[in-house]
């Protein structure tokens, strides 16, 4: 199972109408509900540009990044120079304006 950023987004935000959500699938990710959990490390580059355009600061944002690395069951793969190929390549090809989108698509 892959988990979208939206999702794990909404879990460190301080509040959201979709917090109470993201809360209850986390919590059963990290009770192991799911087995393993995945994500693209590029998760945390989204993250980042998301959370920089909303005004949070660096400090606030790397709680957020250590708060989503130590989720139980979320594992983060890494990337490849040929999963950045592909990322690329679907882009082009199915005319994709979101890189982060492309990777999950890759990943």
């Amino acid at each position: 199972m892959i988990i979208e950023s939206d999702v794990i987004y909404e879990y460190v935000k301080a509040s959201d109408w979709l917090k109470p959500v993201a809360n209850k699938l986390i919590s059963r990710i990290a009770r192991g509900e799911f087995g393993t959990v995945y994500s693209s490390r590029e998760i945390l580059h989204e993250l980042y540009y998301v959370s920089m355009e909303e005004g949070v600061s660096l400090k606030e944002f790397i709680r957020r990044a250590a708060t989503i690395t130590a989720i139980p069951n979320l594992s983060l793969l890494p990337t490849t120079y040929e999963i950045d190929l592909l990322v690329l390549t679907l882009m082009q090809q199915y005319k994709l304006s979101s890189i982060f989108d492309a990777y999950y698509a890759a990943t």
